[in-house]
């Protein structure tokens, strides 16, 4: 779905393969101008990212031309629905497209139990320019979810987990402002 708004193009990084957590090899650059074809590259492993070499890393990052949030409502909080990101975001253009494990049972990370059924789902922030760098990026996921009143803390930490220590200080203030 998206917002009622003009949407401006962007592309994306697509793999060959769909749902292999090793995967790391994005050769394959997509323009997206309209939802079909977001529909059609989701149907493989993508990222918004470009790579040197195409080989995906924090060390190898060149661009990417759209801010992606991933939305699993795992957190135990208030469930986040679409019509909430439209309305916090209102006059912002973005798409919305259903992750393969929407209103089904997810497995936890850690292979330990599941996570109930819940809206689960992407959201497309496409950008003015190219951001350039994976701490610009990074820095944009995360005010995005602080926008999004810090309804996404366990993925800010995953955002963080992966990068430079300096978010670690980032992820403390979100977490006190959340109280």
């Amino acid at each position: 779905m998206s917002t009622g708004q003009e949407v401006q193009a962007f592309s994306l990084c697509c793999a060959k393969v769909r749902g292999k957590k090793q995967n790391a090899f994005y050769p394959d650059e997509r323009p997206v101008h309209t939802l079909d074809d977001l529909l059609k590259i989701a149907q493989f492993d993508h990222t918004p990212g470009f790579f040197k070499d195409a080989h995906r890393g924090k060390l190898s990052w060149y661009w990417q031309e759209c801010i992606v949030l991933d939305v699993d409502n795992t957190d135990g909080g208030k469930v986040t629905n679409p019509a909430d990101i439209a309305r916090d975001f209102p006059g912002v253009g973005h798409y919305i497209i259903y992750s393969r494990h929407h209103n089904k049972p997810k497995v936890k990370d850690d292979g330990k139990g599941e996570y109930p059924a819940a809206p689960r789902f992407h959201v497309y922030f496409p950008i003015n320019s190219q951001f350039k760098g994976a701490e610009m990026v990074i820095s944009m996921q995360i005010v995005f979810c602080i926008l999004l009143q810090v309804r996404f803390i366990r993925m800010i930490e995953k955002i963080i987990n992966t990068c430079h220590p300096y978010f670690q200080l980032i992820l403390f203030i979100s977490q006190v402002a959340s109280r």
